[in-house]
Formats: structure tokens, sequence, C-alpha cells
């Protein structure tokens, strides 16, 4: 039992280092590059370092679910299928959206494509960040009390395919971050 117990407090602090060192990358301004597969490859690698790196930047051939979930991530048949049409939805819309409304509908359609077995909301996450940052806003920090508005605006907007209400969430949250850096927390 104490093995186990070391070798998850060691899979947490994997976890944790390789989302800050891709988050680096992400956040530092010589790096805003666009979203493409390559960027997503390379965020997903970084995230995977030292705990599956077999799978790390790979797109997944095997079927997966999301436990609790109202829907099903496309088949390992589909899923590089889906992901270019991802990166299409993004090359069509990256400069007729808003950057906030972008981030939140990009958030959105990359979990749902779903092309990695783990790390998905990970990534999603950076994507987001770098939408933002690249267009001059703060990143946006999904904390753990955020956990239930966050995924019931994602469901939401997922079943009826309106995306102001997600947006709205994030704009909120931008909102708190910057009020909470003003206030020098």
């Amino acid at each position: 039992m104490a093995r186990l117990k070391k070798l998850h407090k060691i899979f947490k602090f994997s976890l944790l280092f390789n989302f800050e060192h891709a988050s680096k990358i992400v956040f530092t301004p010589e790096n805003y590059s666009d979203v493409s597969k390559r960027l997503i490859l390379n965020l997903h690698k970084m995230m995977m370092a030292n705990i599956d790196d077999s799978e790390g930047g790979r797109i997944r051939n095997y079927p997966v679910r999301i436990e609790g979930a109202n829907w099903m991530p496309p088949s390992e048949k589909e899923v590089v299928g889906k992901f270019g049409e991802f990166l299409g939805w993004y090359a069509k819309n990256k400069r007729r959206l808003h950057p906030i409304e972008l981030a939140a509908i990009t958030h959105l359609k990359f979990i749902e494509v779903h092309p990695f077995g783990d790390g998905n909301w990970r990534v999603a996450r950076l994507l987001t960040n770098l939408i933002l940052m690249r267009n001059g806003y703060p990143p946006v920090n999904i904390n753990v009390r955020d956990t239930i508005p966050y995924v019931k605006e994602l469901q939401y907007a997922q079943n009826t395919q309106k995306f102001e209400k997600l947006a709205d969430w994030f704009v909120q949250k931008l909102g708190e971050e910057y009020i909470a850096s003003a206030k020098g927390k």
C-alpha cells in the first residue's frame, strides 16, 4: 500500500510538472503560435511525459469512454477525421469570432473530438489560454470549485450547439481573474 501511495504522489507530481512546463511554453509571448496539429501534438507530448510516453503526442487508435458523460467521443476510426474537421473549423472561425467566443468554442470542440486517451481536458485548457493570450487577454484558471458550473455550461453548449452561455461563463472567469490580480491575490 505504501508503494502505491508513493506511485500516486509521483504521478500527481508529473501531472503538475508537465502542465506547468507546457503552460510556460504557451504563456511565453514569443511562443504564441497558432493552433495547429503540430502544436496540439507537442502540447500533449509534454503533458504525458513520464506518465505515458508511448501515448504522448499520438492520436488514439482505440475507443474511449468518459465516465459520467452524456455523450460518446468519436470512435477510433472517426477520430482522425474529426480532428481534421476541428482544425478546419478553427481555421475558418479564428478571424470571424470574438477571441473569447473563439476560445470557449474551441475548448468545447476540442473536448468533443477527444483525440487522446488521456490529457484532453488539460490540452483544451492550454489551447483556450493560448487563444486568449494571443489576443491580449489574460489566461483563465478553471479551479476545482468551478467544476460543476463549468461542466454544466459545456454540456448545455454541446447539447444545444448554442455557445453564448459558455462564452459568458469564460467572460465571467476572466473578470474574476482580473479582479483577483487587481487585488494582488
